[in-house]
């Protein structure tokens, strides 16, 4: 399989991801408190999409044969730095790396008000990116 195409059904993982939280009907922090399973489920799903969103950053740097990273962010930094990516899409992309660690290192201590607000607000960031790298391949 081709980098490409690697690349392509990354993307349709994320979509699929995205897909189930927005199946999960309305979230807020009174339901994700009342409903465990519902905040579970949100829970993975975003650990999902963040993990597939730092893979898809490597599949890029592979794709453009730019220089391996060393850590996750520094995948961000190498496609900003050769004009791959805008000063948003790097912040965005630090933000979802960051909220990955969160998710998988301090998801005892996670504010719900966040999860909240990456559901009602970022989800559309997340779908503008994906869109961006499919037009960068």
């Amino acid at each position: 399989m081709s980098t490409q195409e690697k690349i392509i059904k990354k993307i349709k993982k994320i979509e699929l991801n995205l897909k189930k939280i927005k199946n999960l009907g309305t979230i807020d922090v009174l339901i994700l408190n009342q409903n465990e399973q519902k905040r579970a489920a949100l829970e993975r799903f975003l650990y999902l999409i963040c993990n597939s969103i730092i893979s898809l950053l490597e599949m890029m740097i592979t794709l453009k044969n730019y220089q391996t990273a060393t850590n996750y962010a520094e995948n961000a930094y190498i496609l900003h730095e050769n004009k791959e990516i805008s000063n948003e899409q790097l912040e965005l992309l630090l933000n979802i790396i960051g909220f990955r660690k969160v998710l998988s290192h301090d998801y005892e201590k996670l504010n719900l008000s966040i999860l909240v607000n990456i559901v009602t607000k970022e989800i559309n960031e997340i779908e503008n990116l994906l869109q961006f790298f499919e037009s960068k391949i």
